[in-house]
């Protein structure tokens, strides 16, 4: 069980000047796991087991931003704000003498911490004139990781003992810029370039416990991952939408990936280890248009192509030149949406993607099963009728193929949902 809270606020305060406010709760109320290792029909089954339970755990943002419009002069906007992010995790293990009642009998494993990020950013875009217009901007962020422990037990000593890790800080400044040329009203271009970190969750700094089949390290000293993007698009309007493909490329340093290997028994042993450098690059194809074929029907349709690979890995250089993994060569989703009249629409949507690999060593290759990478391809469909101009009914169904496919843990089957909302002015 978990409580998820959200709160959003706009507000006009002057007529150039709006202001924005999001935040954020998500709290683990109850999250408990039991297992044992023997089958209850094996002669040896006794009853016991273990529990894992996270205690405290959970996160909270909170943000503030102002946009100020013809920020100086006409055509210039001003975009600024500050944001809070904190994130706490704490897990438990216990050995179980009766593990499907969830007895906790002895305290045989613990770990957890606290991350806080607090962020200030400012951006401001500006169009120059009818074929110009540029955007620059910069986010500063000061981590800090704290309260991070994991046990490491003396046998000699009545009670679970724990390691406590060195707390840790680092400040980072991420810039990014935007140039766009229109050099006709049917061709439009634009260049983008910028730079971002990614700083360490909890569980990537603090997770360490020892399982029936399963090991997980923590690594309280990662580093955040160094990301530098570029992209190149070019927009072609055609009646009623527009075509659009984009060339991007992205280089990222100390990349934090779980890596893990089996040992003989069967027993995995996972941890949280930088890989020095990926580099992905690819180019994605974009057309949304309305009134396609028929009057009333509109289409929105995007493909991608991804070529994403391990450049350097210093600690493992027989990776190197492996495909990253969870990073398919092809993607891509269709919608369709018919609007029968000013009240009803019935919408249609298709999803792709091709196969992958799970691990950086490129050797999962089996699919429909746990742990796999499977290509899929699912189709849904959804009915949506507005009652009144506040009250709007839907109905739809994902995965109507229920098609079995794999991404770590199985996609969801064939899923029926329904939703009502009503819009208060």
């Amino acid at each position: 069980k978990s409580l998820s809270l959200g709160l959003r606020l706009k507000a006009k305060l002057k007529n150039r000047l709006s202001l924005v406010g999001n935040f954020s709760v998500f709290n683990v109320l109850s999250d408990e796991a039991r297992s044992s290792a023997r089958n209850p029909n094996d002669g040896q089954y006794r009853g016991g087991g273990e529990v894992t339970e996270y205690d405290e755990t959970g996160w909270l943002t909170a943000e503030l931003k102002l946009n100020l419009e013809d920020f100086i002069t006409n055509g210039a906007n001003l975009l600024t704000g500050i944001r809070y992010e904190a994130y706490e995790l704490n897990f438990d293990l216990y050995d179980s003498g009766d593990w499907s009642a969830g007895s906790k009998d002895f305290l045989t494993g613990s770990s957890g911490g606290k991350t806080d990020i607090i962020a200030a950013f400012i951006q401001t875009n500006w169009i120059v004139n009818e074929r110009w217009d540029m955007s620059l901007g910069g986010r500063y962020e000061s981590f800090r990781s704290d309260d991070g422990y994991f046990s490491d037990d003396d046998l000699n000593t009545p009670n679970l003992d724990l390691i406590r890790t060195a707390r840790t800080s680092k400040n980072e400044f991420s810039p990014k810029f935007s140039v766009g040329f229109q050099p006709s009203d049917l061709w439009r271009m634009r260049y983008s370039f910028g730079r971002a970190f990614r700083f360490p969750i909890v569980e990537e700094l603090f997770s360490q416990y020892r399982a029936f089949n399963a090991i997980s390290i923590s690594n309280p000293d990662l580093a955040p991952e160094d990301a530098t993007a570029h992209n190149l698009m070019i927009d072609r309007e055609i009646h009623a939408g527009y075509l659009r493909i984009n060339f991007f490329k992205e280089n990222v340093k100390d990349v934090i990936e779980s890596q893990s290997t089996v040992l003989p028994g069967g027993v995995s042993i996972r941890t949280f280890v930088p890989i020095d450098e990926v580099e992905t690059k690819g180019v994605e194809f974009v057309i949304n248009q309305n009134d396609i074929f028929v009057q009333n029907l509109d289409v929105r349709f995007n493909a991608t192509y991804t070529d994403s690979e391990i450049l350097q890995n210093n600690a493992n250089p027989t990776i190197q030149g492996n495909r990253y993994p969870r990073m398919p060569e092809w993607r891509g989703n269709l919608l369709a949406t018919y609007h029968a009249n000013d009240r009803w629409d019935v919408s249609a949507n298709l999803q792709y993607a091709s196969d992958s690999f799970g691990r950086s060593d490129n050797t999962d290759l089996a699919d429909g099963v746990y742990g796999a990478q499977d290509e899929f391809t699912r189709i849904g469909l959804k009915s949506r009728w507005k009652v009144t101009e506040a009250l709007s009914l839907g109905i739809g169904v994902d995965n109507i193929t229920n098609e079995i496919a794999y991404v770590a843990h199985p996609w969801p089957g064939r899923t029926w949902y329904g939703s009502l909302s009503y819009d208060i002015r």
